[in-house]
């Protein structure tokens, strides 16, 4: 609906499915900390959202500067979030290289990130309940 796509409800619906994805490749680096051979995972895509957001909210458009760069147009939110090695070095002789510090950073800076962006989504639709009402 469009009501919807102007609110930005969409965008954050896109948000939250995607934190959750990333809530799952955490869970499971952690489940494999002591599986050898294992290599941590990430799931990154804030700055999709981020340059979706700066082209859309301020008329501003993106410019790449490098060819390795993402556009900044809102249909690549779709084919971003690519599972890719965390890059970190392995920590023992078994070659695993999850860092449970490190995932548990990552596990609650998720969490806090869809906590904020559901909060949003409920006031938003809290906002458009209230028109609808009249009050």
């Amino acid at each position: 609906m469009k009501i919807f796509e102007q609110a930005g409800i969409d965008r954050m619906k896109l948000f939250l499915d995607y934190a959750s994805k990333r809530q799952q490749v955490i869970n499971s680096n952690i489940a494999n900390i002591e599986t050898p051979g294992y290599q941590a995972k990430e799931l990154n895509f804030e700055h999709i959202f981020q340059e979706a957001s700066l082209e859309q909210g301020l008329g501003m458009s993106l410019k790449r500067t490098h060819e390795g760069h993402l556009g900044g147009k809102p249909e690549l939110i779709r084919e971003t979030g690519r599972l890719a090695a965390s890059g970190t070095d392995a920590l023992g002789n078994d070659l695993n290289n999850v860092d449970m510090d490190r995932e548990m950073t990552q596990l609650a800076q998720n969490v806090l990130k869809f906590s904020a962006v559901a909060q949003l989504v409920q006031r938003k639709l809290a906002a458009i309940r209230s028109a609808i009402q009249g009050g």
